[in-house]
């Protein structure tokens, strides 16, 4: 029996749940794995782009991150560790 790997979809609420990211902060990554931009975020979930930024350092501590590239490609599973 052969086992294939877990698809990226499947996974990410584990590591996102690992890191101890909010609900909302979640909603914000849906938005960066996409690439989209502070201000259509703030835009499609109803907030200010301050509070984007305030989620998407939030996010970036949690993960031990210094670049928004890093905990999507962790959540996507094109991250290659060291």
């Amino acid at each position: 029996m052969a086992l294939d790997a877990a698809r990226p979809s499947a996974i990410a609420p584990v590591i996102a749940a690992a890191h101890g990211i909010s609900v909302r902060e979640r909603e914000v990554i849906g938005h960066l794995v996409t690439g989209t931009g502070t201000s259509a975020i703030a835009d499609s979930l109803g907030i200010s782009a301050h509070t984007v930024r305030d989620h998407v350092k939030s996010i970036l501590h949690k993960f031990g991150a210094s670049s928004r590239a890093e905990p999507t490609a962790l959540l996507l599973g094109t991250h290659r560790p060291l």
